[in-house]
């Protein structure tokens, strides 16, 4: 269920940050000829810049790519050779805790924004060398249910990430908004006909 869920959140991303022509989205970018799915949904409606909170100070998402490459938490790519063609794109994002260190002829080495899922966190953090001390890392967005990942939740997650942000400065980290996610899930069941 999470990786329905991230994958609508990456398609948001893609549409808000890659070109205005849907038929420019796959048009140069081999792999999609394997994975391409035709969906009816008007995605750009679920587009938008609101719904990106920072998770310390007083950062925006700003990030705006004219051609973007999305790599999945996945082994579909593994074989492929196609890392070069994904790094010449103007932005890679990456999903979850999804290596490049030993795959990037397959998957590529730059990361532009990194997507992370509450249950990946742990994971993320305890590997800073792979995920969080690269330079070429613009944003990393956390998502999930406000319980596990938002301000108000009584777990530690939201803290781990707070201290996470402020020790990793020169990253912006944004979560999903509550409403944000509300649109996801709502997007997830109108698609799949099941809840999240």
């Amino acid at each position: 269920m999470v990786i329905y869920g991230t994958i609508f959140l990456i398609m948001t991303l893609l549409i808000l940050y890659s070109s205005n022509s849907s038929a420019d989205l796959y048009s140069s970018f081999k792999v999609s000829e394997f994975h391409h799915t035709v969906k009816n949904t008007n995605l750009k409606k679920w587009a938008g810049k609101e719904g990106y909170l920072p998770v310390y100070g007083n950062k925006s998402m700003n990030l705006h790519c004219h051609q973007c490459a999305l790599v999945t938490s996945s082994s579909h790519v593994l074989g492929t050779h196609v890392g070069d063609e994904i790094d010449r794109t103007e932005c890679v994002i990456r999903m979850n805790d999804a290596p490049t260190s030993g795959y990037a002829s397959d998957v590529g080495n730059r990361t532009s924004v990194r997507v992370v899922a509450h249950s990946s966190v742990y994971r993320v953090v305890r590997k800073p060398a792979e995920f969080l001390n690269r330079s070429d890392i613009s944003a990393i967005i956390f998502w999930g249910p406000s319980s596990k990942i938002g301000r108000d939740s009584k777990g530690t997650l939201y803290r781990l990430i707070q201290r996470v942000s402020m020790t990793y400065s020169n990253l912006s980290f944004f979560v999903i908004s509550p409403s944000k996610m509300q649109k996801f899930d709502t997007l997830f069941q109108k698609e799949t006909g099941r809840d999240r």
